[in-house]
């Protein structure tokens, strides 16, 4: 495998990091031709925390390059003292099955216990994303709500203790 860089994030990535998260995400959610055309449209607006200067200033994100090629992405928002949600988590379509998404998780994990959190959650799509979903579990996680999301989706959460 070819050397991957694993590093966090600055304020002049944010657009980059966008600019590899959508269509990794399009790629890896959508079922039809129709869902892709909506999410391809609807996306950067749905998710617009995800991408801002503020919020992303505030978060923890982590890429894996290589070279200068973003080909893995996650992020930390604490929402309180004890608890932080992850998001961003994408890996390359090209690049997956290498560690690269366990790595950039169990380096996250790491950086959000020493933060002082006591849980970690994150929302996916449930029937959709099943191999992030195999990941999520080896790491510890368990689902803990479920909900009808939009386009027929349906929404899980997940939650993993830190102590």
């Amino acid at each position: 495998m070819t050397q991957v860089t694993y590093r966090l994030c600055n304020k002049e990535d944010r657009q980059k990091v966008a600019d590899f998260h959508i269509p990794n995400h399009i790629e890896a959610s959508v079922r039809t031709e129709e869902e892709r055309i909506v999410q391809t449209e609807e996306l950067p607006q749905d998710f617009p925390s995800l991408y801002s200067d503020e919020i992303f200033a505030k978060d923890t994100t982590l890429v894996a390059e290589i070279g200068d090629r973003i080909v893995g992405s996650i992020s930390l928002q604490s929402t309180s003292a004890d608890e932080c949600y992850l998001n961003i988590f994408s890996t390359a379509t090209d690049v997956r099955r290498q560690g690269i998404g366990s790595k950039l998780m169990e380096m996250i994990l790491n950086i959000a216990k020493e933060q002082g959190h006591k849980v970690a959650k994150l929302i996916t799509l449930q029937g959709v994303m099943l191999d992030a979903i195999k990941l999520y579990e080896r790491f510890g996680f368990r689902k803990t709500l479920v909900e009808d999301g939009t386009c027929g989706y349906i929404i899980a959460t997940y939650e993993k203790n830190l102590q």
